[in-house]
């Protein structure tokens, strides 16, 4: 007993050390699950800074106009939701600071996004429950290959995710000089950025699925799988006892269950109640592994409509460009003839003077060798 009472307490061991630039707002720095890495708020800078150890920026997030209210990691720690306050949920990718995914939640001004939920379910498949029941001698010598190689003896899995798009010519980079002002504009102008927005699913994401809860300030929810897949918005599970509505502050969840766990409270420091409420979603363990494919391939095909999307626009950039640009360079040059004190007043009467007499005015012979030359 002495020995127990005269115990010292264990010590937590350091992992590692960030300093940030300044102070950071409430609910952050947020951690990384995967790697060593934080993110935090830039007030000043309006810019949402993610940092590894000891003081080292990897990426600045801006928004024109708007500002973080809540961030969120993927679980695998490749993603990072970020609720602006225009409404609008942007999963980040850590190899660029472009937008993989949009998702609208609040429809007007007077709702805000008050927390992102994320978390990562198994999908239950009859493949994988009756293989270790199954005692065939097949399958025993399939399994004695493997040597911790990556052959799997689930044939039909394998086949029903085999990607033919590698086989496909590559999607190439838009042109940067027509990109517009739309969050899509440039995300579609790099090389790596293309890449990081079509990659093929991996062995261990085939029975997963990724589930995304949004809660706003007044209470309702959003539901979305795979990223961008929405499946609907729902209204608040609490009912209103005081003049304050409650509202999503917390979300928990584990991959082998398809129940997961909602706290609501009121927006107070000490709010008056705080609800546990367990959210259902059966159709995670029902489905079969039908559902990771299809939205999948849902989400690659949303990704292919923006692509298409930017090139139409890149397409008539560039079309209204070719037809405006003959008419810019000849009101250049027009008005310089103009200011001559003697000699042609018009572009036409000063090529005919060059051509007959080899001579050219001063403004023709700059409007030739530089602007023309150059484009």
């Amino acid at each position: 007993m002495a020995d127990t009472m005269t115990a010292k307490p264990k010590q937590l061991v350091l992992y590692s050390e960030t300093v940030f630039e300044s102070k950071a707002p409430d609910n952050f720095p947020l951690s990384c699950p995967s790697l060593d890495l934080s993110t935090t708020w830039d007030a000043v800078g309006r810019k949402l800074l993610i940092y590894r150890p000891p003081e080292q920026i990897v990426s600045k997030i801006h928004q024109v106009g708007a500002e973080v209210v809540t961030v969120t990691w993927k679980p695998d720690g490749q993603f990072l939701a970020v609720g602006w306050s225009d409404g609008i949920v942007r999963l980040m990718g850590l190899e660029n600071n472009k937008a993989a995914h949009h998702v609208a939640v609040c429809a007007n001004d007077d709702t805000r996004i008050t927390h992102i939920g994320w978390a990562s379910c198994t999908i239950a498949s009859t493949v994988t429950e009756f293989l270790p029941r199954l005692q065939d001698e097949i399958v025993n010598e399939l399994t004695s290959f493997a040597d911790d190689s990556h052959i799997s003896p689930n044939l039909p899995e394998e086949l029903t995710f085999l990607e033919v798009d590698t086989a496909l010519p590559k999607i190439s980079p838009l042109p940067v000089g027509s990109a517009g002002g739309d969050d899509d504009a440039t995300v579609f102008t790099l090389r790596t950025g293309i890449e990081f927005l079509f990659r093929s699913p991996k062995p261990e994401e085939y029975e997963q699925v990724n589930v995304v809860v949004v809660g706003t300030s007044d209470g309702k929810l959003q539901l979305s799988i795979y990223d961008s897949f929405l499946i609907g918005s729902f209204p608040s599970p609490v009912a209103s006892i005081s003049s304050s509505v409650s509202r999503l502050v917390a979300h928990v969840a584990h991959a082998k269950l398809p129940t997961q766990a909602l706290l609501y409270a009121e927006p107070h420091s000490e709010p008056a109640h705080v609800h546990l409420i367990p959210m259902d979603l059966p159709f995670i363990s029902s489905s079969s592994i039908n559902l990771s494919l299809l939205g999948t391939k849902l989400t690659t095909l949303q990704k292919l409509l923006r692509y298409i999307k930017q090139t139409q626009l890149h397409m008539q950039v560039e079309w209204k460009s070719a037809r405006e640009l003959p008419g810019r360079f000849l009101r250049s040059v027009q008005g310089d003839l103009e200011e001559l004190s003697s000699g042609p007043r018009s572009i036409v009467p000063a090529l005919y003077h060059t051509v007959l007499t080899g001579h050219a005015h001063e403004p023709v012979r700059e409007w030739l060798v530089d602007s023309l030359t150059e484009r």
